[in-house]
């Protein structure tokens, strides 16, 4: 399944390390998980600790599940055998995808090694590694479906990385997403505009928005807040705001679109 980052020749695991013919070496952490990212490649640190740590802390609350349930169910009607659960974060997609898919093979990579340390110790059934999007430790063909959610996207890696007709599921935040906490946070509020992939490389054969309400109160308000990129891009006195909003009723609404490999 893993493949040399650095000169594309098969890896071989052992318990603590994986090597490829060549010699090239990298080692399992304590946790489980393989670092993957390269020295040139570590420029961008992937989320901050702080928006790592109100994510999990918002997360752990279930208030997604009934995405991660959405999820679930496509993925069901595609059954893959293996899986890359594509910038995972601290797995919390990825430990319920594997949940309601014993059987299947999981992969979760992402480029915080802060963030795939905490979703290696949850889960050890998960094959984790840190990685650049961008430069994928998979062989060719190797999986039947990859899921990115709130992450970037990598065309030509994916397409890479898809066996014939593989399956890429892309989850992102509608543009109305979240709208009354930006409506707390913002004096003028500027929606963002979505993008479908627009690739030859992949066909769009299904698009739905999903929605659901969340009421809620402090410290979610805020967590959910900072595990957001607001959390940087807002004003002190934005975050004041939001500190001191006690209740909020928020709609939670996105984008769920399925992509089938071309050619």
């Amino acid at each position: 399944m893993y493949r040399c980052p650095i000169c594309n020749q098969p890896l071989t695991i052992k318990e603590k390390s994986s090597i490829c013919p060549t010699g090239h070496s990298f080692d399992r952490a304590k946790s489980g998980y393989f670092n993957f990212l390269l020295k040139n490649q570590t420029i961008f640190r992937g989320d901050h600790p702080t928006q790592i740590d109100a994510r999990r802390k918002f997360l752990s609350k279930n208030y997604y599940l009934p995405l991660a349930n959405r999820v679930n169910e496509i993925i069901l009607t595609h059954s893959p055998n293996v899986l890359i659960d594509a910038g995972c974060g601290e797995g919390y997609y990825t430990h319920h995808i594997k949940n309601e898919n014993p059987a299947c093979e999981i992969y979760g990579f992402d480029i915080s090694k802060e963030a795939i340390d905490k979703a290696s110790k949850q889960d050890h059934s998960i094959h984790y590694c840190v990685s650049s999007i961008n430069r994928l430790p998979y062989k060719n063909r190797s999986v039947q479906m990859i899921t990115s959610l709130f992450a970037p996207i990598d065309e030509e890696e994916f397409h890479r990385v898809l066996g014939i007709s593989g399956i890429l599921l892309v989850v992102s935040a509608h543009p109305e997403h979240l709208i009354e906490l930006k409506q707390v946070a913002y004096d003028t509020l500027v929606k963002h505009e979505h993008k479908s992939l627009s690739t030859p490389k992949f066909k769009l054969i299904q698009h739905e928005e999903f929605s659901f309400v969340l009421e809620l109160t402090q410290p979610d308000i805020t967590h959910l807040f900072n595990m957001t990129p607001y959390g940087f891009r807002t004003s002190p006195k934005g975050k004041e705001r939001i500190e001191a909003k006690e209740n909020l009723t928020v709609n939670a609404k996105f984008i769920i679109e399925t992509y089938q490999k071309q050619h």
